[in-house]
């Protein structure tokens, strides 16, 4: 029976070395995998973030550019405007403003003055009058 028992033990030795060996296999392997999908992992992420980056900067670019042109717009437009009212003031008849200006004055001041076709035959009468004084 020694002999038996014996040979059980070397046995369950041998199998217990054998398991052993196989879970440190088995955990050296499992360690490389992790390593290997955290690499790939890091790669991924790399990619991604220069993905990220590059397409920012074209977003970037895209945005300058539109900016640009709508700056350009807007400084045409201005210009436009600024043309625009510079003819329109140019336009204006000056004497004619002046001269309504003073009517509508002399009417506030003088409401019982004549308006109209009258006024100037009235304004006239006055020049006169003031002539021979």
């Amino acid at each position: 029976m020694n002999n038996k028992d014996g040979e059980t033990d070397g046995i369950y030795d041998d199998l217990t070395e054998e398991l052993e060996s196989f879970k440190n296999l088995l955990e050296i392997e499992y360690k490389q995998r992790i390593a290997e999908a955290n690499k790939t992992r890091e790669e991924t992420l790399k990619q991604i973030q220069e993905m990220y980056t590059k397409r920012m900067e074209l977003f970037k670019q895209g945005l300058k550019k539109e900016e640009e042109t709508l700056l350009l717009q807007a400084h045409e437009l201005e210009t436009k405007y600024q043309d625009l009212a510079k003819d329109m003031t140019g336009k204006i008849d000056k004497p004619g403003l002046i001269d309504a200006i003073i009517s509508e004055i002399s009417h506030d001041l003088w409401p019982n003055l004549d308006r109209g076709s009258e006024e100037e035959g009235n304004i006239e009468d006055w020049k006169r009058g003031m002539d021979e004084v």
